[in-house]
Formats: C-alpha cells, sequence, structure tokens
C-alpha cells in the first residue's frame, strides 16, 4: 500500500479547510483531513500553528496572494491525492496480476501433479496386471509341476510293480526250468535203464 502524502501543501490545504469551517484544528483533525501520518502532522502544526500574540493578516492586501496561493495548493493536493491514488492503483493491478499469475502457476503445477499420478495409477495398474498373469502363469505352472510329479509317482509305481513281476515271472521261469530239467533227467535215466534192460 502507498504511504499517506507528506507534502506540506495537503496539510495547508487541510488546515485551510479545516479553518473555513470553523473546526478546532487538531492533530486528528488535521491527520484526519489531509491523510497524513501523525507525526507529519504534529510536526507541521508545530511549526505552522499561528501564535495567540500574532495580529490578523490584512486580508485586503494579502488576499490575492492568498487566492493564488490557495488554488496553488488544491491544485497540489488533487494532483498529489491522484497521484497517490494512480500508484496505490497501478500496486493494486500489479498485486492482481501477480495473484493470478501464481493462481496460474498453481493450476499448471496441480495439473502436473495429477498426471503424474494418473501416470503412477496407471502404471501401478499395469504392473497390478502384469502380477495377476504371472501369478495365474505361477498356478498353471506349479498345476502342471504337481500333475508330472503325480504321473512320475504312478510310473515309479508301475516300474516297481513291473520289476516285482518280472522277478516274479523270472522265478517262475526258473522253476518251470528246473522241473523240465528234472524231467528230463529222469526221461534219460528211464531210457537208460531201459537199454541197459533190454542187453
Amino acid at each position: 500500500m502507498p504511504k499517506p502524502p507528506t507534502n506540506t501543501a495537503s496539510i495547508a490545504s487541510a488546515f485551510a479547510e479545516l479553518s473555513a469551517e470553523g473546526v478546532a484544528i487538531s492533530v486528528r483533525a488535521l491527520r484526519e483531513r489531509a491523510h497524513v501520518s501523525t507525526k507529519a502532522a504534529s510536526d507541521w502544526l508545530a511549526a505552522n500553528r499561528p501564535s495567540r500574540e500574532t495580529p490578523p493578516a490584512p486580508t485586503e492586501v494579502f488576499s490575492g496572494m492568498v487566492d493564488t496561493l490557495w488554488s496553488a495548493a488544491l491544485i497540489a493536493a488533487r494532483d498529489e491525492d491522484a497521484d497517490a491514488r494512480n500508484t496505490e492503483r497501478a500496486e493494486l493491478l500489479a498485486a492482481e496480476r501477480a495473484a493470478l499469475d501464481d493462481a496460474d502457476t498453481a493450476t499448471t503445477e496441480r495439473d502436473a501433479a495429477a498426471a503424474r499420478a494418473d501416470h503412477a495409477e496407471a502404471e501401478v495398474a499395469t504392473l497390478r496386471a502384469q502380477v495377476d498373469d504371472l501369478r495365474r502363469q505361477l498356478d498353471v505352472e506349479a498345476g502342471r509341476a504337481r500333475a508330472a510329479l503325480d504321473e512320475a509317482a504312478a510310473a515309479r509305481q508301475a516300474a516297481h510293480a513291473s520289476e516285482l513281476a518280472l522277478a516274479e515271472a523270472q522265478a517262475t521261469a526258473r522253476a518251470f526250468r528246473e522241473v523240465i530239467a528234472d524231467r528230463d533227467k529222469a526221461t534219460a535215466q528211464a531210457k537208460a535203464d531201459a537199454e541197459a534192460a533190454d542187453k
């Protein structure tokens, strides 16, 4: 915010206005009318308040000069007030532009953050889908592995049964061979005995 004007013309103009209105001249009244600081009003009043011993000015002599000074003081006060208002308006506009720029920046950052969040969520969804696919594949492979293990166990059992059957068959074959051998031996002996008897 711009500082209150401290030009003595504004204070002098305010003093003249208050005097013309018959208002008691005080630091507060002068400060509020001139829109200056308390110190500026107090310093000006201390330096320019008419002394009680001062005789009234000869208005008929100074009227033209006073009118000129009064007009100049009013113009200066108006110009100073206009300058202050223009300065204040420019500062307000600059502050508004800065606030709008900050809002635009915040909006851009918010949109960028939202885009990053959407991208991250999409990546998370993709990774979750890939994990689900891997889990399904692992389940399938695990099922195949279990089936292969079951088949291997069944094959081992079948092989063991086959080994047992083979051993049994081999034992049976040996038994048959022994029986046949015994019979052949008995037949040969019987034949030999018969031949011997014939002689």
